[in-house]
């Protein structure tokens, strides 16, 4: 998760500056946790536009491991705002007490951590933790981030401000969703046979967690052609086979981002925060995104 080729130096703690498109209220959040056997102090503050995230220890530790926590908080925070904080500056905490900025540590990271600007708008965001739940919940992601790292490593990606066809991103999006539907049915949260295709996989996913996002494709009947489509949209982009009936290009964008508020909502779960918390936030950015999509055959929203 950590920045490419970054060189490790012994420091006291991590501070970094971050940038939103966002206003918030002035709001400070001090708590002591523990991470990977140490035992780390970590502030957030958030002001208008602002945010601050420091991270210390009592005791000079490797640099990246400082940056590996201050990542994982990083994408922590990306669940439920939808897209990624910019990161403006990084510091070093030297045993000196000096704060040392680091600019090589930001020209290091790698790309998934800069959010395509389609997920850089407020319909995306779903709310915010209140700070005395905040601890107990970045506790959890912890814990389940190490047993989905590489799945959520291409979630990032499919998300990510790189240009590349959107058929692709659509691609790395949905690729998520079978390794995430075999974590569900071991949590037994879904089930399906041992011998279901990814059609009946994905629907399970969808009648657990798309009520919302799928309102309209199940409203009109068309959620078994739809996820169809996306299979078959996949079969295409990984073995370059002309297969019929595939998304087109507005609509890789529309279930790109369909699915991707999808994938927040089951995380969240998994992490202890019922969907039924964000019910109004997903209905408006789903609407949103139907409307756009059928005023501008595709548009962006």
């Amino acid at each position: 998760m950590g920045a490419n080729a970054m060189i490790d130096e012994q420091v006291l703690g991590i501070r970094v500056n971050l940038e939103t498109h966002r206003f918030y209220n002035v709001v400070t959040n001090q708590f002591v946790m523990w991470y990977k056997s140490n035992r780390y102090t970590i502030t957030i503050e958030k002001e208008l536009k602002q945010i601050m995230i420091q991270i210390v220890l009592d005791k000079p530790h490797d640099s990246s491991a400082f940056v590996d926590l201050f990542l994982n908080i990083h994408c922590f925070n990306m669940l439920f705002e939808g897209s990624f904080y910019k990161i403006k500056e990084i510091y070093f905490l030297e045993d000196n007490g000096e704060f040392i900025k680091k600019t090589e540590i930001i020209d290091g990271l790698v790309d998934c951590y800069n959010s395509h600007n389609q997920f850089e708008k407020d319909l995306f965001w779903l709310g915010n933790l209140k700070e005395e739940a905040y601890k107990n919940i970045l506790n959890k992601w912890n814990e389940l981030f190490s047993d989905i790292t590489l799945l959520h490593n291409v979630y990032l990606y499919s998300n990510c401000s790189i240009n590349f066809p959107v058929d692709l991103r659509f691609f790395l999006q949905f690729q998520c969703f079978e390794p995430l539907a075999g974590l569900l049915k071991r949590k037994g949260i879904i089930d399906y046979s041992a011998e279901a295709d990814m059609n009946e996989k994905m629907e399970s996913v969808i009648e657990k967690y798309g009520g919302v996002v799928f309102k309209k494709e199940n409203d009109d009947g068309d959620t078994e052609a739809i996820v169809s489509k996306m299979i078959n949209t996949r079969v295409r982009v990984a073995h370059s086979k002309n297969k019929c009936n595939v998304l087109n290009g507005e609509q890789c964008w529309e279930y790109t981002l369909k699915l991707s508020i999808m994938y927040r909502l089951i995380i969240l779960d998994l992490l202890g925060i019922s969907p039924d918390c964000f019910l109004e936030r997903v209905n408006n950015a789903t609407e949103q995104i139907n409307n756009s999509f059928n005023a501008n055959n595709g548009g962006a929203v």
